[in-house]
């Protein structure tokens, strides 16, 4: 598990890194400014789905389903800076 602050600017800023392992993300925003995030670094804030201040965005891997949940780099990009909080939980194999 991975619990990081991430500040989120006027350009594009990977908010959670590519990870193989990922099977729940949770990008919490924490600031007074929308957030717009997306899968690339090409995220605008015309393109990018929105967050609002006090919104989550949460994904969770479901169980036989593992082939389609999203384990790529997650950009965000804001009209002036903002902060989001982000948890990341891995897989664990005994």
């Amino acid at each position: 598990m991975s619990v990081a602050q991430v500040a989120v600017g006027t350009s594009a800023t990977v908010i959670a890194a590519k990870n193989y392992k990922r099977i729940e993300l949770m990008i919490d925003n924490t600031s007074g400014s929308t957030v717009y995030i997306g899968d690339s670094n090409s995220v605008t804030t015309s393109s990018g789905v929105r967050l609002l201040n006090g919104e989550r965005f949460q994904v969770s891997y479901q169980g036989d389903l593992h082939q389609f949940f999203y384990r790529g780099d997650i950009y965000g990009i804001s009209d002036s800076t903002a902060n989001v909080r982000v948890l990341e939980l891995d897989e664990v194999r005994a």
